[in-house]
């Protein structure tokens, strides 16, 4: 049993994003887990053509980190690219408040792609057991962390970070100076981190952190995205 359950009230609850694709609405938040101009839109933009596929042109074999594993969509597009372009990924995720399967199994995400084992791979990932490493695939190997990530202590041998928690205002302990410097820790020399949030202290929090920051476009309905790389070398500056 999951350490944390939401009560009938709180539950997370489907919406269609203007994609076509679903995304979870939690009322504990006021907040989507995705943005609503398109949630499988935006995971592709954001953290597989910025994050993963940037990543891959460096590196044969790749370690991810997850800040928030929610759906399970940013975990299941990785998984289709590792296992069809035969690239090794190992992938941990945080999360504080897994669904259950009622929920997982209502998502449609794998009707909207063309991979040929989309919804298998997809429950998959949902129903393997938490605080384990399972492979799911020869070329993907998850381990789901079960708690709150602000107090985790993460491998500093991650590729590769993605940063999805909700925004700073619905969720600050995830993006406090604190927190961002343990992921920075977390990561490789020339590590990267990518993130829907462009917010400005976010980005000089990072800069301080000694990485190096660049604006991209964003996915459709946000005008950028963040994606920052350790330097090898280069030290953070004061950060309080």
């Amino acid at each position: 049993m999951p350490w944390r359950s939401f009560s009938k009230m709180n539950k997370p609850r489907l919406i269609v994003t203007r994609d076509g694709s679903h995304s979870l609405f939690h009322p504990l938040r006021g907040e989507a887990c995705h943005s609503r101009h398109g949630a499988l839109q935006e995971s592709l933009h954001v953290f597989i053509e910025h994050g993963l596929k940037y990543k891959l042109r460096q590196k044969e074999t790749v370690s991810v980190l997850e800040i928030g594993f929610g759906a399970g969509l940013n975990a299941w597009l990785t998984a289709e690219e590792a296992i069809s372009k035969k690239r090794l990924i190992h992938y941990v995720a945080a999360e504080a408040f897994p669904i259950d399967e009622e929920l997982y199994a209502q998502l449609n995400y794998p009707a909207l792609r063309s991979f040929d084992k989309e919804r298998k791979i997809f429950s998959a990932i949902h129903a393997c057991p938490w605080d384990e490493e399972v492979t799911i695939d020869p070329f993907f190997i998850i381990h789901k962390k079960l708690g709150k990530a602000e107090e985790m202590v993460f491998s500093s041998a991650c590729d590769l970070i993605y940063l999805d928690a909700f925004s700073p205002e619905t969720q600050p302990e995830l993006w406090s100076t604190e927190f961002l410097r343990s992921l920075c820790q977390s990561l490789k020399p020339t590590g990267v981190l990518v993130t829907y949030c462009c917010k400005g202290v976010v980005k000089r929090i990072f800069t301080d952190l000694g990485l190096k920051v660049s604006k991209l476009p964003g996915p459709p309905g946000k005008r950028e995205m963040l994606r920052a790389e350790r330097v090898a070398g280069k030290e953070e500056t004061t950060v309080k």
